[in-house]
C-alpha cells in the first residue's frame, strides 16, 4: 500500500468506528523511530535535538491527517533512558508530543482531543508541571493487573496509588492480557466479579483492555483455516460479548449469556455450553500448568491438568488448586486466601507410589502433588474421582 492508500484506509476505520460510537486512540511508545532511524540524521542513541523536531512535527502531522483521531496515549519510558538528550522523561515527551499536540490543535481550537499519560516509570507531580499547558485534556492511565487480567479478579496493585491520586484526578486503567490468545474465554462469572471489583468512579475515568505482541486481526493458529482465516473478534466473540456488556452492566445474569449461546448455537443446550465454558476456564488453570510424569513403568508419559474441581485435580485427584470458593479469585491452598499476596503456583512434589508418608495423611497416588496447606483430606484415590466423573470403563482406562 502507498501512504496515501494507507491514510485513506485508517479514515475509513475510524469513520466507521465514530458511526457506531467507538473513539480511536492511539498509543505509541515514544522513541522508537521505525524505519526512519539513518535518515535525515536520526538516530535512535541519544534522543537529541534532531530526534525531537521530528517527534513533533510527527505527532503535529498525524493529529491534523486523522481528524476522528480521539487522542493520543504515551508512556514515559520504553528505551528512553534516565536523561534523554539532557533532559528529564517529562520535558522530552512534553517538548515532542506535547508541543506537537498544542501546534496541531492551534488550527482547531474547538476540536476535543485527549492525551492519556500512563503512570508507568513517571511521577505524577512531574507530569501534571510538565503539561501544564497542554491545550487537550490530560488524563493518566495505571497498568491494573500489570499483564495478567485473567490472574485474579481483585489485582491490588493499584491500592497504593489510590491512597496518593488527588481526589480531583481520575485514571485510566490498562487492562492487559498476556495469556489468552488462543482459547476461547468465556466465564461470565469471573468478567462480572471482575469488573465488580474496579475502583468506583471517583478515581477512575474507565479500563481499556488489549494485549501486547498479539494483534486482533487473523487468527494464526487453526490447522484447518477458513480463507481467509478468521477474524479473532469472530473467533472470541463470546469473551467479547462479555467483557463488553457485563462492564455496562455487571449485574447481567448468567441466564443472559445462556440465550446468547442458545441463538448461536440452537442445536446443544445452551445450559450445558455454558457449564462446560466455565470448566474450561482458562482462569484457574493458567498457573496449575499441564505437565508430564512417567508411569511407573517408565515406558510411557501421562498428561494431567490441575483444574479448579475443589482442591484436588479434575483427572487425578491429586491435591491442586481450589474452587471459586476462594472469595479473592486466588488460589487458598497457597495461602494467598486471607492476606490476598499474589499467588504463586505449588510447588510439585513426587510422593510414594502407594500409601501415606507418614501416620496422619491419608493414601494417595504416585506422584501426588502436596501444596502448602496440606491436610488429610486433601489426598484422593485417583481412581474414585475418575469414576465419579467418567462411565466406569473410562475410569478403569484413565486408572
Amino acid at each position: 500500500m502507498t501512504i496515501d492508500e494507507k491514510i485513506a484506509h485508517w479514515r475509513d476505520v475510524m469513520r466507521m468506528a465514530k458511526d457506531r460510537g467507538i473513539d480511536v486512540y492511539w498509543f505509541t511508545w515514544n522513541t522508537f523511530l521505525f524505519g526512519a532511524e539513518g535518515k535525515h540524521g536520526l538516530k535512535r542513541e541519544g534522543m537529541g535535538e534532531e530526534e525531537i523536531r521530528y517527534f513533533r512535527a510527527s505527532v503535529r502531522e498525524t493529529v491534523k491527517t486523522y481528524p476522528l483521531l480521539a487522542g493520543l496515549g504515551i508512556t514515559a519510558g520504553e528505551h528512553m533512558g534516565e536523561e534523554p538528550a539532557g533532559r528529564t522523561k517529562e520535558q522530552w515527551l512534553w517538548q515532542a508530543y506535547g508541543e506537537g499536540i498544542r501546534d496541531a490543535l492551534a488550527t482547531e481550537p474547538g476540536r476535543p482531543f485527549r492525551l492519556i499519560h500512563r503512570f508507568h516509570m513517571t511521577d505524577l507531580d512531574e507530569i501534571r508541571s510538565e503539561f501544564r499547558d497542554l491545550s487537550a485534556t490530560l488524563d493518566f492511565s495505571y497498568k491494573y493487573a500489570v499483564a495478567h487480567m485473567y490472574a485474579s479478579t481483585r489485582p491490588r496493585f493499584i491500592e497504593p496509588l489510590l491512597k496518593v491520586l488527588p481526589g480531583a484526578v481520575r485514571t485510566w486503567l490498562t487492562v492487559r492480557n498476556d495469556d489468552v490468545y488462543s482459547f476461547r474465554w468465556g466465564d461470565p462469572a469471573f468478567a462480572r466479579e471482575f469488573v465488580k471489583q474496579l475502583p468506583g468512579p471517583s478515581a477512575v475515568r474507565g479500563f481499556y483492555m488489549g494485549p501486547d505482541g498479539y494483534c486482533w486481526g487473523r487468527e494464526a493458529m487453526d490447522k484447518e483455516p477458513e480463507s481467509p482465516r478468521q477474524l479473532v473478534m469472530q473467533k472470541q466473540w463470546f469473551s467479547f460479548i462479555l467483557w463488553g456488556r457485563l462492564s455496562f452492566d455487571p449485574t447481567l445474569p448468567d441466564a443472559h449469556f445462556e440465550r446468547v449461546l442458545a441463538a448461536r448455537f440452537p442445536l446443544p443446550p445452551a445450559r450445558s455450553l455454558s457449564t462446560t465454558r466455565a470448566a474450561k476456564r482458562s482462569t484457574r488453570r493458567r498457573r496449575c500448568a499441564t505437565w508430564k510424569r512417567r508411569s511407573r513403568t517408565g515406558s510411557s508419559t501421562r498428561r494431567a491438568t490441575l483444574a479448579s474441581t475443589g482442591s484436588r485435580c479434575s483427572t487425578t485427584g491429586w491435591a491442586g488448586w481450589t474452587s471459586r470458593s476462594s472469595p479473592s479469585g486466588l488460589p487458598a491452598t497457597c495461602g494467598s486466601r486471607a492476606s490476598g499476596r499474589r499467588a504463586l503456583s505449588p510447588r510439585l512434589t513426587r510422593g510414594p507410589a502407594r500409601g501415606a508418608s507418614s501416620a496422619n495423611e491419608a493414601p494417595r497416588p504416585y506422584g501426588a502433588v502436596r501444596t502448602s496447606s496440606a491436610s488429610p483430606g486433601n489426598w484422593r484415590n485417583a481412581a474414585s474421582v475418575v469414576a465419579s466423573r467418567w462411565p466406569p470403563a473410562r475410569a478403569k482406562a484413565a486408572r
